[in-house]
Formats: structure tokens, sequence, C-alpha cells
């Protein structure tokens, strides 16, 4: 018989375990709906730009068509320009998914089902559980290797003990392997239990998390002409009075389209950068640009590989916190020279044709959006911000 203090004993550890079990089991489940409860809500502020082929001002940023207008974003609207939108994509114009399709296995896993190919509506988040799957498979099946290797040890104790004929070596032998095998078991399934627990991805491997491809028209990605930008270019050039107090600038963003092989898209190119093999003479951009700039040339056509949208004027490659200054006034604002525009400090390293005046170009990465983040009217100041 079992003396008591070891009865008292077992009763007191499982009870300490069960207290573990159940606190590990309420972080959990609060973790888990304290990050259901948190919506993807942001800021999105909205523009207005001058389209030359309707010959209308456009308004662009904003909630796009599939999010909501919600009150969950974080801190006080910027200003009144700015809407709270929840759980969605900003504007996108593309409506076929975009399918992703898993390349065949290599080692087939035992057990484990054939990956699935995933369609993604586009600029929405979709689960590809792919790499997860797969991992989870070989741990599942080394979990069965273990679990048959243990049982198969426990029955090659139990018949060990059955044909010892009484020899006690042989009967200790066969109970180290039995307890062995037993001990194993017990570990493997604890593990398991504690590693679920703690954190359930640690057994069943989340999904990555990969947005469906966005592509947005290219007339929607014109330079943002209207009348205001129009008279700041024309503007005389600022003097150097002016710009050590500080004095209005139109910016706009600049930046590199997403590949394609459309006119559309070269002309877009032969507007933010320079074309990477020459302008085709033979077409113009009017279906883009007719009623603002009559007869623009296009790029040549060029390859997915080519590069495009990565040198300066200068000859550097262009980053954040680059601009293309004023082409007609490079007596007062040369290259090299660093400016405060809006509180932020950048440094002229481009130039561009219709960049004159009080105009300048920031230089806006591959994103659209912060190009149009960027447009706006200024106080420009020479010299970085202090």
């Amino acid at each position: 018989m079992e003396p008591s203090w070891r009865i008292f004993k077992n009763i007191k550890f499982n009870l300490i375990m069960k207290k573990i079990f159940f606190t590990i089991s309420i972080f959990s489940i609060f973790f888990m709906f304290s990050g259901q409860a948190l919506a993807a809500c942001t800021w999105r502020e909205s523009y207005s730009y001058f389209d030359s082929v309707t010959e209308s001002m456009i308004k662009v940023g904003g909630c796009g068509q599939d999010e909501n207008i919600g009150s969950d974003c974080v801190g006080a609207s910027p200003s009144d320009k700015y809407a709270c939108c929840c759980e969605g994509v900003i504007n996108s114009l593309n409506e076929n998914p975009t399918v992703y399709t898993p390349a065949p296995f290599q080692v087939e896993i035992p057990g484990m089902k054939q990956l699935s190919t995933i369609s993604c509506p586009a600029g929405e988040k979709c689960a590809i559980p792919w790499i997860g799957e797969y991992i989870s498979g070989i741990y599942n099946y080394a979990l069965s290797i273990v679990g048959i290797l243990a049982a198969i040890m426990l029955m090659a104790g139990g018949l060990m003990w059955l044909i010892s004929a009484g020899d006690s070596s042989k009967i200790n032998q066969a109970k180290e392997i039995i307890l062995g095998s037993i001990s194993g078991l017990i570990i493997l399934v604890i593990s398991y239990i504690i590693l679920a627990q703690i954190n359930p991805g640690l057994v069943n491997f989340p999904a990555l998390m990969i947005s469906g491809v966005k592509k947005v028209e290219l007339n929607l990605a014109v330079k943002r002409y209207d009348t205001t930008s129009f008279s700041y270019k024309d503007s005389p050039c600022a003097t150097d009075i002016e710009l050590a107090n500080g004095v209005n600038f139109y910016a706009t963003g600049y930046y590199k389209p997403t590949w394609e092989d459309s006119d559309n898209f070269r002309c877009v190119v032969a507007m933010q950068c320079s074309c990477p093999n020459g302008r085709d003479e033979t077409k113009n951009c009017d279906s883009l640009y007719g009623k603002v700039k009559k007869n623009y040339r296009p790029c040549k056509p060029f390859s997915a590989t080519t590069a495009y949208c990565n040198m300066t004027s200068s000859g550097t490659v262009p980053k954040d916190g680059d601009i293309a200054g004023p082409s007609n006034c490079k007596a007062n604002l040369p290259a090299g020279t660093k400016v405060c525009f809006k509180g932020q400090t950048y440094t002229i390293t481009d130039s561009g044709g219709a960049i004159k005046g009080k105009r300048i170009d920031i230089w806006s990465g591959n994103s659209l959006d912060k190009a149009y983040a960027v447009t706006g009217v200024g106080i420009l100041k020479k010299g970085a911000c202090n």
C-alpha cells in the first residue's frame, strides 16, 4: 500500500500542475481575444488633382471602396481632410485576384495532405499556410515515430519480463525499459500540452499573411497637376532672403511605378524619371498629358529586368530625403543643397523640366500613396531643419 505522505505529495503536485495549466490557459485566451479586438484602422488623407483627360479635379486617397469609416484610429485626426479607415484596402482598381500556386513536394511527408492553391483578392490579406503546414507535417510525423518507438519499447520490456523465468536481473532490466518508455510518452504528451497552452502557434504553425497584388490605373499616377501647382511653377525663383526666412513652395511626389508592358507605363516613367534607353519619338502621351503637355514622348520599350527610376541627375541612387529642385533656379538652390520643408530636411539631388519657380518634387520610392501624401503647399527654408 502506498504511504500516505506520498499520496498527499502526488495530490499536491497535481493541484499545482492544474493551477499552472489554468493560469496559462487564462493568459492564452486573454491574448487571443485582445489581439482580435484590435482593428486595423489608420488615418488616411484625401487629395485632389487635375485630370488632363477629363479636365476635372479628381479626388484620390481617403478610405477605399472596401474600407469602413470608423472611430478606432489612434490619436486625434490630423486635419479635416483625414478619415479613420478600418479593415479594408486602399483604392485598388484591379478586380482580378492573385493566384499563389505551391511548388511540388521534393520530400513527401506521410499523412500530409497536398498543399492547395490560394486565390487572393487584389489588395486583401490572405493566409498562405504552406510553410506552416509543411513544418507541422514534419513535427507531427516525428511525434508519431517517437510514439511508435516508445510503444515498441514498452512491449519489448513486457515481453522480456514474461520470458525472464524469475531472473531478477532480467526483471529489473525489463522494469527499466518499461519505465523509460512510459516516462518518454509522458514527457512527449506534457511538452505538447505545455507548448499548446503557452502559444498554439508553437505546435500549429501559423500561416503567412500576404496581400494580393494591387494594380493602380496609371492615369491616376500622373503628376498632380492643378491650377495651384501651375501658379507656383510660373512664379519667379525664390530670393536668398525668402529662402532664409521661409517661403511657400508647392511640392509633389515622384516615384517608381510598377513595371508593365504598356505605353501608359512608359509615359509615366518618362514623366517621373529618366528613360533608361531614350524617348520614343514615334509616339506621344496625349491620352495622359495632352491637355497639359501636348506631344509628350514616352520612353522606348524596355524589359522588366531593366533598371529604371534608379538614378538622379547628380548620378546618385534616389532615396528618402531626396528632392528635385527647380531646374531654372540652380543659382540659389544648386544640387547638394539642404532645405527644410514642412519640418523635414531634404537634399536637392535632382531636377526636372516641369519643376520650376517655387516647385519641388519629393522622391517617394515605389509608393503612389506616399507621392500623394507629400503633395501640397508648405514653408521651405534653405538649410537643414533645426
